[in-house]
């Protein structure tokens, strides 16, 4: 029994969930930059709130697409 291609999708999706969890949460961490971020301090991004809000959107809607496609 292999692995079918909706399971593989379900995979591959859930690696891009994981890893707008991960890149949202280093758009959170202080670092030496230019200017500070919305948030008042310097870090990596400097767009820090609304990055971290859209990567994490993206997050939840590729690890709901998982799920999805993983129950089927």
């Amino acid at each position: 029994m292999g692995i079918t291609k909706r399971k593989a999708g379900a995979v591959f999706s859930g690696f891009f969930g994981v890893g707008f969890v991960a890149l949202s949460l280093i758009t959170l961490l202080p670092a030496s930059a230019s200017k500070p971020n919305l948030l008042g301090y310097y870090g990596v991004c400097s767009w820090a709130p609304c990055s971290t809000t859209i990567l994490g959107t993206m997050a939840v809607a590729a690890l709901l697409l998982t799920r999805r496609l993983w129950k089927r």
